[in-house]
């Protein structure tokens, strides 16, 4: 498969995603391999991909319970993109499972800036009631698995450099 990519850009591109994909068939392991190939490529070096590969790991350290982990993945991610509302939903959700008054404080804060960030979105908003039995809570409209997979072949009639 990496014979073929024309570049270390679409090498990166293509760990990416397949990490995003084996993290939704639970093949952790080697979904947590490809992100980190990811980010060891050029295309992970460009901010706005990296932050999204950090953004995947940390989700896939909540499905593995690793919540430390998590947090500090997500922290990464806003690091580089502070209004990736997504990103605080989700690291909220590592920052209750933690627990403690620290953990509390910190996803009620995370929960609150996410909300901020997309109050027009009804996802956003947490009834604090009722969210005591959930560990996390996806979102379809995260921005890792909206990410557009950008053919790597020509349209029919065209070619690679956009000429016919």
């Amino acid at each position: 498969m990496l014979a073929c990519a024309p570049d270390d850009l679409v090498v990166g591109m293509v760990f990416f995603f397949q990490g995003v994909q084996l993290s939704q068939i639970d093949r952790l392991a080697e979904a947590e391999e490809a992100f980190k190939s990811a980010l060891h490529s050029n295309w992970g070096g460009i901010a706005k991909n990296s932050t999204m590969v950090n953004f995947s790991k940390a989700k896939l350290y909540q499905q593995q319970g690793k919540h430390a982990a998590a947090i500090d993945a997500f922290n990464v991610s806003i690091q580089i993109d502070p209004k990736n509302a997504h990103a605080f939903f989700r690291r909220a959700w590592s920052h209750k499972a933690v627990g403690g008054k620290g953990g509390i404080t910190a996803a009620g804060s995370d929960f609150e800036t996410a909300k901020g960030l997309r109050w027009d979105d009804p996802n956003f908003a947490i009834d604090y009631k009722k969210i005591a039995k959930y560990e996390y809570m996806e979102l379809d409209s995260e921005p890792d698995v909206q990410f557009v997979f950008p053919s790597l072949l020509p349209k029919p009639g065209g070619s690679l450099s956009g000429q016919s």
